[in-house]
């Protein structure tokens, strides 16, 4: 028997099976960036809380310090202030109380500041430092030990407070919203 090619029924066949292993690939895709984003946010959620009950509670957790650092992003809970000039911080082990890894790329974090009693408002991307020394793209939550407040950071010799952490990853996004004046955030899908 003469093989004369493959008939228009087989090319079907091999394309839809193609299309729908495609349509699957593209689904668990889909899928993993919304559990990488919700993963993250929760470990956000998780170490800005375990900050809070810290700083009110001991003598050695002041804050923490968000920050990029080769593709990974990290929460540092810290003994004191790492600012160190206009948006810059240096981390030394001396000031590292517990370091917590909160997501990897392609995932981006974001911070969102509003100008105190005013409404301009600045996000900044937590962008990969090369040292912890000369930290620029990291964000610093200092919290009152009475209140739990969020203390406001000057940038430009404007007060500015943390009120959102963005988390996203290729379009699927989820914001945690702060409060400043407690210090407590929610959850807010975007």
């Amino acid at each position: 028997m003469k093989n004369k090619g493959i008939s228009l029924v087989e090319l079907l066949v091999t394309i839809s099976i193609i299309a729908i292993a495609t349509i699957g690939v593209i689904r668990v895709s889909n899928v993993h960036l919304g559990w990488s984003v919700n993963k993250c946010s929760k470990l956000i959620d998780s170490a800005l809380n375990k900050t809070m009950t810290q700083a009110m509670s001991k003598e050695n957790v002041k804050g923490i310090l968000l920050y990029q650092e080769d593709g990974v992003y990290y929460g540092t809970l810290i003994s004191r202030s790492c600012r160190t000039g206009a948006g810059t911080y240096t981390l030394e082990d001396a000031d590292i109380v517990e370091r917590i890894e909160l997501g990897r790329q392609p995932v981006t974090i974001k911070v969102i500041l509003k100008e105190t009693g005013g409404t301009n408002e600045k996000e900044i991307e937590l962008t990969n430092q090369d040292s912890h020394t000369n930290m620029t793209g990291a964000a610093q939550f200092l919290y009152d030990k009475g209140s739990g407040a969020i203390y406001p950071v000057a940038i430009g010799g404007i007060d500015y407070s943390y009120t959102g952490i963005i988390v996203d990853c290729q379009g699927k996004t989820q914001e945690l919203v702060i409060f400043p004046a407690t210090g407590r955030h929610i959850f807010k899908q975007r």
